[in-house]
């Protein structure tokens, strides 16, 4: 099961290309629906989905009007983009009928929280996998409120789960991986970028490998400058928040309990004898029992509080670790694309070297002319070489080294060494696998290549 949610503002576009075939190359328009296997309709007061897109349409143009009458407040802008789409496609291996599809539907719907809006669904047959389209109105007919959307592919990841461990196979085992990994608080994102990290990602290109880090590390530093700031706001507001709420009860509670005990602790003559007839008629035990009430209260009100505190520090913990994954995936990707641009550059560079040494091995004027650093090298090489070789080509490779004018002198120094040339007989005999070892290969007569082109 692949769940794929969309949005967009005409009902008239969506439901013009998902009721009619797609349009082939220089076509303005379509009215063929060979496509379409079925259409359901929910919530509506028709089956005609031409009609019902008209409705859905209708009711989004007079969100506000609805939520007059239904009396909720008119406050919050106009729902920019009402149309919410969503596909549910299923394996090519299943076949699920016409009222299995509804049902996936409608548990989808349920999860998203838009079981009560507005919706046609619309199966088409053009694709190997069984798949249907579910075009929404977020806004609802009753009440005028738009479905929120927030963290939807969340949602529907879990239920595409659910929904495969119900029917009793797994297709996605990489969605099982991140919802697990999710559940134990990591933060985990697929491949497909967002548009402002695919725009970071286009920037690389131009880009050295500290420039990309160092970008990297000034949005992650913006992030968390930001978060902090947020975080900071947020615990004002929550101890505003929890001084609203318990603050005018501990001070009462606290004034109540100071004025009792000092009551109490009153010294003097006239306060002994209030005492004594406190005593005899129980109210200073009354009164002590008043105080240990109120303290009491004072400390159930004070773990509340920090229960609420606790809450807050955990959530404050929670996000920042959400942001320190998020960081970490996006370094990890980073590290990715500079391997990929290192790696193509050094591909591009032994092509490059490939090119060049093609073109000198094909070059009879640069054949022979290694390159001025390696010449020391190579004539540390000329003896051994001169030993292998045979007379001769010690000769051109000197002559290539240092020229005609220094090809005397150099053969003079080299002129101890010793070279053990090998006989005629030696040089000619080459070892044929056919006719078996130490055989001689039989010498063919050269023939001239033809001419085909004046035949």
């Amino acid at each position: 099961m692949i769940p794929v949610a969309t949005q967009g503002q005409s009902f008239k576009g969506a439901f013009s290309y998902h009721l009619h075939d797609k349009r082939r190359e220089g076509e303005i328009e379509r009215l063929t629906a060979e496509r379409v296997a079925w259409t359901h309709t929910r919530n509506l007061p028709t089956d005609d989905p031409d009609k019902a897109w008209r409705i859905m349409d209708f009711t989004a143009r007079h969100q506000r009007e609805i939520k007059s009458i239904a009396g909720e407040p008119l406050s919050g802008p106009r729902c920019r983009k009402p149309v919410y789409s969503l596909v549910l496609a299923w394996d090519p291996s299943q076949s699920p009928s016409k009222d299995e599809m509804l049902h996936a539907a409608e548990s989808a719907l349920k999860v998203l929280r838009m079981s009560d809006r507005q919706a046609v669904i619309v199966c088409h047959n053009d694709e190997p996998q069984k798949h249907v389209h579910i075009l929404v109105n977020r806004v609802c007919h009753i009440t005028g409120r738009a479905a929120d959307i927030k963290r939807d592919w969340l949602k529907l990841s879990k239920w595409a789960e659910r929904y495969e461990r119900e029917t009793g196979q797994i297709f996605c085992d990489l969605r099982v991986n991140h919802n697990y990994r999710r559940g134990q608080g990591e933060y985990v994102k697929n491949e497909n970028l967002t548009r402002k990290e695919y725009e970071i990602v286009r920037s690389y290109m131009r880009k050295t490998p500290e420039q990309i880090r160092e970008q990297r590390a000034l949005q992650q530093d913006s992030d968390r400058q930001q978060l902090g700031q947020r975080q900071t706001f947020d615990t004002a507001r929550f101890e505003k928040t929890l001084d609203e709420l318990y603050g005018a009860a501990r001070r009462n509670v606290a004034r109540q309990i100071s004025t009792l005990e000092g009551q109490r602790d009153l010294k003097g003559l006239f306060a002994a004898i209030v005492r004594f007839k406190k005593r005899l008629t129980g109210e200073i035990a009354r009164q002590e029992l008043e105080i240990s009430r109120l303290k009491k209260t004072l400390a159930n009100l004070g773990l509340r509080i920090a229960e609420q505190r606790q809450t807050f520090e955990r959530r404050r913990l929670a996000e920042t670790q959400t942001l320190d994954n998020r960081h970490r995936v996006e370094r990890e990707r980073d590290e990715r694309l500079i391997a990929h641009a290192r790696g193509r550059i050094e591909r591009e560079n032994m092509r490059l070297k490939a090119r060049i040494n093609f073109a000198i091995r094909t070059d009879k004027e640069q054949r022979f002319l290694p390159k001025a650093k390696d010449r020391k090298k190579l004539r540390q090489d000329l003896p051994k070489a001169a030993r292998d070789s045979g007379p001769g080509l010690l000769d051109r490779i000197i002559q290539k080294l240092d020229g005609p004018a220094d090809a005397e002198t150099r053969k003079r120094s080299l002129a101890d060494v010793r070279v053990e040339t090998p006989s005629e007989a030696e040089r000619d005999k080459k070892w044929s696998r056919k006719d078996g070892r130490g055989a001689h290969r039989k010498e063919r007569p050269h023939r001239p290549r033809r001419n085909r082109d004046h035949e």
